[in-house]
């Protein structure tokens, strides 16, 4: 999160609608971020019993505002530094799911790198001459 940088409350939106595309493999769904006083706000649906939060981006933290479940409302109020934070604090589908991620992503680099290298089997071109 580069919020520090970001002196006003679009460009927070803006931040905050980059977060949410980068973390929607483990989000449900997600509204629009809307300006709100000095900061952005949305509305999540996480992936755990649809267990609906709002969050409000500031300059300074991500906040939990609203929480659908009497079983999170300890939540309101927490601050998180990054999104990740507050979701891994809320939803541990999300774990799970960002666990996945990470892995997919990780054999999609290593599948690359071994046809990388398989190409570069016949190529004598980077080898010494004697």
């Amino acid at each position: 999160m580069h919020t520090e940088q970001i002196t006003t409350a679009a460009g927070l939106a803006a931040e905050l609608a980059d977060e949410l595309r980068t973390h929607a493999y483990g989000i449900r769904t997600s509204k629009q971020p809307a300006i709100v006083d000095e900061g952005a706000q949305t509305t999540l649906i996480l992936l755990d019993d649809d267990l609906s939060i709002d969050v409000v981006l500031s300059r300074v933290c991500y906040t939990v505002t609203r929480v659908s479940s009497v079983e999170h409302e300890k939540s309101v109020g927490s601050k998180f530094e990054t999104l990740t934070a507050l979701l891994s604090a809320l939803s541990p589908t999300f774990n799970r799911a960002m666990h996945r991620e990470l892995t997919d992503r990780l054999s999609e680099i290593e599948a690359a790198q071994q046809r990388d290298g398989a190409e570069g089997e016949g190529d004598t071109s980077s080898q010494p001459r004697e």
